[in-house]
């Protein structure tokens, strides 16, 4: 996992696990994992093996914990049961 640091509606995020072949400029994205559950959209550098990200989040307005993990994922709720969709 990386470090998500924010301020208001910037934020940044710093990484070391970059490789040779990885692109030096590129689209970043960003989708917290902990309240307040923010989404966000950047540009990502990388020098070397060090690469960093800024962009700007917005707060999703999600309260419940449980949709807010589902929604960082990319989950969703379901009207059947487990069991009903093995049989689509």
């Amino acid at each position: 996992m990386n470090r998500l640091y924010y301020i208001k509606s910037l934020y940044w995020i710093f990484r070391n696990n970059g490789k040779k072949g990885d692109p030096r400029v590129g689209v970043g994205f960003m989708r917290q994992t902990s309240p307040p559950w923010k989404l966000g959209k950047g540009l990502h550098l990388r020098i070397g093996r060090y690469s960093f990200q800024i962009g700007v989040a917005k707060s999703t307005g999600i309260t419940e914990e449980d949709a807010g993990l589902l929604m960082s994922v990319g989950g969703r709720y379901m009207d059947a049961r487990p069991g009903d969709i093995g049989e689509w």
